[in-house]
């Protein structure tokens, strides 16, 4: 009788893997979707959403102006080394405005 068993306890293993084999295939089909929609959403954010060169370097801790290029936007609106910069949630109120 023992012998009989063994053979289904065997054909039921084969059924299972088959059965499962679907919801594999279905979540890889997920994961690969998903990774092609981020992928379209960093390409089309780079393409769109472009962010020029100002011509100018400022220093994340302090929030001084430690490069401006010469001939750049920066240069020719009058920013120079040294100016403090407001954080980008203030106001616009230009570099350089507030009182030291």
């Amino acid at each position: 009788m023992e012998i009989m068993i063994l053979p289904l306890i065997g054909q039921m293993r084969h059924i299972e893997m088959l059965s499962s084999a679907p919801a594999v295939l279905y979540r890889w089909l997920m994961h690969m979707l998903s990774a092609m929609i981020l992928v379209m959403i960093l390409a089309i954010a780079v393409l769109f959403w472009p962010i020029p060169y100002a011509g100018f370097d400022v220093d994340p801790l302090t929030a001084t102006v430690t490069f401006v290029e010469p001939g750049s936007a920066a240069a020719q609106a009058g920013l120079q080394l040294g100016e403090s910069c407001p954080p980008a949630r203030q106001p616009p109120m230009g570099c350089g405005a507030y009182p030291a």
